[in-house]
């Protein structure tokens, strides 16, 4: 069995005898022999399984109910959401549109997208992050692993502005200037402290955008 505490990419040869087993501390993800990715992040709240070939069984940490398991087929992807708040919900409905609660699971924090963007979700392997209509929130913890920085938001409205683009060998000055053409936001940093606050003179330009 593996542990994992962040973001992997497997690929498993075929061995019905012997399982590969990877655990978060959510879910169980079983594999005999596939091709899978799972982001698995300690200071997100939700776990998510995308599989590319084979097969896979996602069980619960906390439901040991052998008909409780979810087999997973190639480009979908399983959502496990410690939450269930409408703003959560929200997030993962505008990333997944499609997601669904399984036929048969009993849970209330498990979605399935049939149909997953899985080049989107390998990206990062190819040190490539694609983005699409993801909000600024989200954008930047991804920005922080990927740089090293911590974000302070001046304003919670600033969160909201979605972004779109793909993101290759940019620094992280060019990525922060193309946020700031985009929306009316400002930025200065201080180390690796990034403080963003609203640019109130662009904002009514951007409201007639």
């Amino acid at each position: 069995d593996l542990v994992l505490e962040g973001e992997a990419y497997f690929k498993v040869a075929k061995n019905t005898k012997l399982p590969f087993n990877v655990r978060t501390d959510k879910i169980i993800i079983r594999a005999t022999g596939t091709e899978f990715n799972v982001k698995a992040y300690s200071e997100e709240d939700v776990v998510e399984t995308t599989l590319l070939d084979g097969e896979v069984e996602i069980s619960q940490v906390d439901n040991s109910d052998s008909k409780q398991v979810l087999v997973l087929k190639p480009n979908e992807k399983a959502i496990y959401s410690e939450k269930s708040d409408p703003i959560t919900l929200d997030n993962i409905k505008r990333a997944e549109p499609l997601a669904v609660k399984p036929p048969k699971i009993a849970s209330d924090k498990l979605l399935v997208s049939p149909m997953t963007d899985v080049d989107e979700v390998i990206a990062w392997t190819q040190n490539k992050l694609i983005i699409k209509g993801e909000n600024l929130e989200s954008l930047c913890i991804k920005l922080q692993r990927k740089y090293g920085v911590q974000f302070i938001f001046g304003d919670e409205e600033i969160k909201k502005f979605r972004f779109s683009g793909v993101l290759l060998d940019e620094t992280f000055e060019q990525i922060m200037d193309a946020i700031k053409l985009t929306a009316p936001i400002n930025y200065s940093v201080n180390g690796k402290a990034v403080t963003l606050v609203m640019n109130e003179k662009q904002m009514e330009k951007y409201s007639r955008k």
